[in-house]
């Protein structure tokens, strides 16, 4: 909810606006579909495409079905990935990568509340500096699986009343993602872990890596 002033990110901001009416459309489209669909096929309903596995759900009769037609593939990639950074929305990787609402999300679609996104720039010969901090036209695993553990330490960290990197830092998280530790003795290995905080978390944070690594 506000820059840290010290990485390069807040240092040269990107060019953020009011980028509300784009995620209810596609919360909306995910609303309406119940939350069965995955990234391409989201995309696909909100720009109207005739593809024929969209076609044969049913999809193109949904109020939300080329609702987005104005923005090109790559910039609701580049949207729905801030989403998923923002914690909008998130992948169900038991659910064959279909795309939740988040709590957060949802007072979005309710308009409870606005969200700020960074602007995608087609023009790689320009703003440079301001593009490098938008989302790019493809959703990074390494980041993706970050953001993950990200929100997974935030729910722990809040049923046991305590900040964030108690749980773990994310220098921490990030050695999580190089190195994916699928079971208790991977995952103690990890720089950061420690013999307690294995015995107390193994589980949830190498399930998710396990499932990621299925669905990747």
């Amino acid at each position: 909810d506000h820059d840290c002033g010290n990485c390069d990110v807040c240092l040269d901001p990107p060019v953020r606006f009011d980028g509300t009416r784009i995620v209810q459309m596609a919360l909306s489209a995910m609303s309406r579909t119940n939350e069965m669909i995955g990234l391409t096929m989201l995309i696909d309903i909100l720009r109207g495409s005739a593809r024929a596995e969209l076609i044969e759900r049913g999809y193109d009769r949904i109020k939300t079905y080329g609702v987005g037609r104005d923005l090109s593939f790559s910039e609701w990639n580049a949207y729905l990935s801030q989403m998923l950074q923002l914690g909008i929305i998130e992948i169900a990787y038991t659910e064959s990568n279909h795309l939740k609402i988040t709590p957060y999300g949802r007072s979005i679609l309710k308009g409870e509340r606005t969200v700020m996104l960074a602007k995608f720039f087609f023009d790689k010969a320009s703003s440079s500096k301001k593009r490098k901090s938008t989302a790019q036209s493809a959703v990074n695993p390494a980041e993706l699986l970050f953001s993950e553990l990200k929100r997974l330490r935030l729910s722990i960290a809040r049923n046991e009343g305590v900040a964030p990197y108690i749980v773990f830092s994310d220098k921490t998280l990030m050695e999580m993602v190089r190195h994916r530790p699928v079971n208790m003795r991977e995952f103690i290995a990890i720089e950061g872990v420690g013999e307690r905080k294995a015995v107390k978390y193994w589980a949830p944070f190498t399930s998710l890596i396990k499932n990621f690594r299925k669905s990747s």
